[in-house]
């Protein structure tokens, strides 16, 4: 496995031990041994969250901390999305709503009549 250089948790801050725990866990997801120092930073917001969550109990934030696992490619489905850490092509997963299902197929839509236009057809 490749260096990771991941940055300290600032001490001033009360860190949970569960966010604790979860930042020593970072180095070894998949791909983290690319991430640069931005994305540390980004990580480190992250962190933040994730303390609010389980120090403050602020269930409110788990949306913001799941889309920012997501975008990091640290859970398992961000991964499988993403195609990273395994052989598999990336799972399309289907939307969670009937308002995502409709914005999906406007995007879809959208796609299809943009590649339309370029191709004349």
């Amino acid at each position: 496995m490749a260096e990771v250089n991941q940055p300290s948790l600032p001490e001033e801050v009360p860190w949970p031990d569960k966010t604790r725990q979860w930042w020593r866990s970072l180095p070894d997801t998949p791909g983290a041994e690319s991430w640069s120092a931005s994305d540390w930073e980004f990580l480190m917001t992250t962190a933040l969250v994730h303390a609010d969550v389980w120090g403050n109990q602020n269930f409110d934030r788990l949306p913001e901390l799941r889309v920012r696992e997501e975008e990091m490619g640290i859970t398992p489905s961000a991964r499988r999305k993403l195609g990273i850490g395994s052989a598999q092509a990336p799972v399309e997963e289907k939307p969670d709503t009937p308002l995502e299902a409709i914005a999906e197929e406007r995007r879809k839509m959208l796609h299809v009549t943009h590649s339309s236009r370029k191709t004349g057809t």
